[in-house]
C-alpha cells in the first residue's frame, strides 16, 4: 500500500494534553500513517516518529514528505516500544517534551490482504505488526493446548465462551491445520449461530472480534510492550513533559490508568477520561471505543518538597506518640495516686465509725453506770444511789 487510509483520532485533543511547544521535540511512539505526527508538526513542534511496523514507517515517511514538512523537523525510525530509549539515544535526542502511544491497529493494517488482522479478508493467519517475529496467530491456533488456547480468549479477549471455541479448534485442526483468516472466522461465527447468536459482547460487533484480538495481541506480547513502553517514556521526559495515551482496549487502558496512578513522577491530567465526540465517531466509526489518558512529569523540586513534607509530618507523628506515650504514663500515676487514697479514706471511715462506736459506749457508761472519765479513762465510780443499795 502506498497512500495511508487511516485517520488519526483525537488530534485536537492530543494536541492540547501534549501543550506542543514550538521547535520541541516530541516523540510519535506509534507512527502509524503520520496523522498525529503531522499534527504536532503544524502547530510548531519536531517529531521522532516511531513504529514496529516496516511498511508503516515506509508509508508515514512518503506522508510527511508530500506535506514538504522540514526535513530537519522530523525523524522516523522503525522499533518497538521497548527500543525507545535506544532509539533516543542513537539520535542524540533528548529529553523530549512530550510522548504519544496511540494504541491498536491502524486502518492500514486491516485493509492490507497480507497480513492477517482482519477476520473479513481471506489473509495467512499472521497478524505480526513486526514482520522479523518468528511466532505467527497460526502457529498459536495449531500449536497451543485446549486450556492454553481457553486461558489465551479469556485473557486478551475477554469472551464468555472461550472454552467452547478452543474445543472447536481442536477439533477441527484434527483434521486439518486452520491457516486461514476466514477459515478461524467461519469457524467462530458457525459456534456463534449454534449457541444463539448475539453472544458477542456487542451486537455491533463480529463474533471473531475479541478473539483475533487476543490472538494480535498475543503474537505482538502488546501489554508487554506497553509496561516497558510506558516505563522509557518516563524517563526519557523532562521536568513538565507531558505523556497522552490513546487506547482502544479495557485492558490496555488499565494498565496505562495503574501506571500513571503508581508512578512517583507522573501526575494525571484528566481526571475522566477524554473520548471521541459524536461528530468524531460519525466522521470515523472506528473511533468509538478510543479513550485518552494524559499525564505530566513533576519536577524534581515538587518530589523533594513532597519528601520533605513527608518527613515533617512523620516527625510529628512520632513527636504525637512521645507525648502521648507520657500522658499515659501520667494518666497512669495518677490513677495510682488516687487509689491509695481511695483506700486512705476507706481507712478513715473505719476508724471514724469505730470511733463513734467508742464514743456511745462511753456516753451509755456515764448515763446509765454513773460512770465518770478521768482523762483518757472510764472509770467505775460508785453513785450515792449504790451505796445506798450496798447498805441494805
Amino acid at each position: 500500500m502506498t497512500n495511508s487510509t487511516h485517520l488519526p483520532v483525537l488530534v485536537a485533543e492530543v494536541i492540547e494534553y501534549l501543550d506542543v511547544q514550538p521547535n520541541q521535540w516530541y516523540l510519535d511512539a506509534t507512527l502509524g500513517g503520520g496523522g498525529h505526527a503531522a499534527a504536532i508538526l503544524a502547530a510548531g513542534g519536531r517529531v521522532i516518529g516511531i513504529d514496529q511496523d516496516r511498511a508503516a514507517v515506509d508509508r508515514a515517511r512518503r506522508w510527511l514528505e508530500s506535506l514538504a514538512m522540514p526535513t530537519g523537523a522530523w525523524i522516523v525510525r522503525q522499533g518497538r516500544f521497548a527500543h525507545i530509549e535506544m532509539i533516543l539515544l542513537g539520535l542524540g535526542i533528548g529529553p523530549v517534551m512530550g510522548v504519544l502511544f496511540d494504541l491498536g491497529l491502524s486502518s492500514d493494517q486491516l485493509a492490507d490482504s497480507e497480513r492477517g488482522f482482519s477476520f473479513q479478508l481471506d489473509a495467512p493467519l499472521d497478524m505480526r505488526m513486526d514482520r522479523s517475529l518468528t511466532v505467527t496467530a497460526a502457529d498459536l491456533v495449531n500449536g497451543l493446548s485446549q486450556r492454553e488456547l481457553t486461558q489465551l480468549f479469556r485473557r486478551l479477549g475477554e469472551v464468555r465462551y472461550a472454552k467452547t471455541v478452543a474445543e472447536a479448534i481442536i477439533e477441527r485442526r484434527r483434521a486439518q491445520p486452520i491457516e486461514r483468516t476466514l477459515d478461524l472466522a467461519g469457524l467462530i461465527e458457525q459456534l456463534d449461530r449454534r449457541l444463539g447468536g448475539g453472544r458477542s459482547r456487542s451486537k455491533k460487533t463480529h463474533p471473531a472480534t475479541q478473539f483475533f484480538q487476543a490472538l494480535r495481541m498475543a503474537v505482538n506480547d502488546e501489554l508487554g510492550q506497553l509496561e516497558q513502553g510506558l516505563i522509557q517514556a518516563e524517563r526519557v521526559l523532562p521536568e513538565d513533559g507531558r505523556l497522552a495515551v490513546i487506547a482502544f482496549h479495557s485492558l490496555e487502558d488499565r494498565v496505562v490508568k495503574n501506571f500513571i496512578r503508581k508512578s512517583e513522577q507522573l501526575k494525571m491530567l484528566n481526571k475522566k477520561v477524554i473520548t471521541p465526540s459524536l461528530a468524531e465517531t460519525e466522521t470515523n466509526p472506528r473511533s468509538r471505543s478510543a479513550k485518552l489518558r494524559a499525564a505530566v512529569k513533576q519536577g524534581r523540586g515538587l518530589l523533594v518538597g513532597g519528601m520533605a513534607a513527608l518527613i515533617i509530618l512523620a516527625v510529628l507523628q512520632v513527636s504525637f506518640s512521645a507525648r502521648v506515650a507520657v500522658t499515659g504514663r501520667q494518666i497512669k500515676s495518677l490513677e495510682d495516686e488516687k487509689a491509695s487514697l481511695q483506700q486512705e479514706i476507706s481507712q478513715l471511715k473505719h476508724n471514724t465509725s469505730k470511733l463513734s462506736s467508742m464514743a456511745r459506749i462511753e456516753q451509755k457508761a456515764v448515763d446509765d453506770l454513773g460512770m465518770v472519765k478521768v482523762g483518757q479513762d472510764i472509770e467505775y465510780l460508785a453513785a450515792p444511789g449504790a451505796e445506798l443499795l450496798a447498805r441494805n
